[in-house]
């Protein structure tokens, strides 16, 4: 069994204080105080002397990110034990366990070993459709119809009490299994995750609608823009006796910051059931849309916080 050793409180302290800029000897007399029951203002106010000048908003940050790191080092050993107890833990998956800065990175990594129920990708794994996804994958050039065939299973007759067993007995339910495999596969990939996170971070299109209740009317006025931009958008929703939706834009076209077009919309019925298709299996990643809207919300209160403690 490999020892699961995380950062002890004096290498967190450490980080606290490279992230906010002050002394290791600020952030530890700012921590004890906290632990003891301290409130944020508290400090500020009566205890400068204690931790060498620390601000409101210094010590806000401080609270924030010294809670989060805790929760960060305690799921880092929550995680470590759920795997080593499947036998699964090996020094290279402990050494990224290590080096995963956010929970969502840290969730990342531990998605392929989560106990789930069975799925549709599992299904086709255990059907032996896997060699056939790979061959697929790693040959452009083969015809999948083709290349399906042998892998074809005559359906077997329905016996009472046994679970309904996944059909393969056509080459399109086949081809079905291929996917819902590799959609699985590439889902539990941290790094191709992040990437896409990251790419619709700066390239997803987030619409927001202001809904205006006043006079018991409901008038509604839309703007879109990049996730990125996202703080910008949600600010401007502080309208009185108003509120702003946020929803996140799933067809987006790289490097395009436009819309789908409504003419080209519906033009070819089977592309709309493919479009449908990608969509659903682009949301078996897991919480990538919340993930985006999430970070921006986060970001968005930051940027406030930091105004307002500035003009306080």
């Amino acid at each position: 069994m490999l020892l699961f050793r995380f950062p002890a409180m004096q290498k967190i302290i450490a980080q606290l204080a490279q992230e906010i800029q002050v002394r290791p000897q600020q952030i530890e007399a700012a921590v004890q105080l906290l632990d003891e029951g301290s409130t944020v203002p508290f400090i500020a106010r009566y205890r400068k002397e204690v931790t060498g000048g620390l601000d409101d908003i210094q010590l806000r940050e401080l609270e924030t990110r010294l809670s989060y790191l805790r929760e960060l080092r305690d799921r880092k050993e929550a995680v470590c034990k759920l795997i080593d107890e499947q036998g699964k833990l090996t020094p290279v998956l402990m050494a990224a366990i290590h080096s995963a800065t956010t929970k969502q990175e840290l969730e990342d990594i531990y998605l392929p070993f989560k106990l789930k129920r069975r799925t549709k990708g599992q299904l086709a794994k255990e059907a032996g459709l896997e060699p056939l996804a790979d061959a697929l994958f790693a040959d452009p050039t083969l015809v999948p119809a083709e290349a399906a065939l042998s892998y074809v299973i005559p359906m077997r007759p329905v016996v009472e009490g046994e679970d309904k067993q996944p059909d393969f007995s056509t080459v399109p339910a086949v081809l079905d299994g291929v996917r819902d495999l590799l959609s699985e596969r590439w889902a539990e990939n941290p790094a191709l995750v992040q990437a896409l996170r990251e790419w619709l971070g700066a390239e997803g299109l987030l619409p927001t609608v202001t809904v205006s209740l006043a006079m018991g009317a409901q008038r509604m006025a839309g703007r879109q823009a990049l996730v990125g931009d996202a703080p910008s958008v949600i600010e401007g929703g502080g309208q009185q006796r108003g509120r702003r939706e946020l929803r996140h834009e799933h067809s987006v076209v790289p490097g395009s910051t436009a819309g789908p077009d409504p003419d080209e919309a519906g033009h070819n019925a089977g592309d709309q059931r493919d479009t449908e298709e990608d969509e659903h299996r682009f949301g078996d990643i897991p919480e990538l849309n919340s993930d985006l809207l999430a970070g921006a919300q986060a970001q968005h209160e930051d940027q406030r916080n930091r105004r307002h403690g500035v003009a306080q």
